[in-house]
């Protein structure tokens, strides 16, 4: 008989700590983005789309990447509807995250 002793990987508190100061810098980017949107600072949203379409993967969050690489294109194609929902949708994931609804 085989016994399996798997054992959870041990979690870095280094990298738990990284990546919630992440997730608050996202948490401001909305409010950042927003104020951004209301003034028509679309070359902010582009760079903050980039920046997000880059390092949201990078810590493990491939959706944040994807909303990222949404509001890149949206305020580059001069898109506001479309960066309205993407900044509301990447509210909508980071509070599912907080609830523990969402996954990565």
């Amino acid at each position: 008989m085989i016994h399996d002793n798997k054992q959870e990987p041990a979690v870095d508190p280094i990298a738990l700590e990284l990546r919630d100061q992440y997730l608050a810098r996202r948490r401001a980017d909305i409010t950042m983005m927003t104020n951004a949107l209301e003034e028509n600072e679309l070359n902010t949203l582009r760079v903050a789309g980039h920046n997000m379409a880059g390092s949201g993967p990078a810590y493990g969050f491939d959706r944040i990447g994807q909303i990222g690489a949404g509001i890149e294109q949206a305020a580059s194609a001069l898109e506001r509807d479309t960066l309205a929902t993407l900044i509301a949708e990447l509210e909508d994931f980071l509070d599912a995250l907080d609830a523990g609804d969402a996954s990565t």
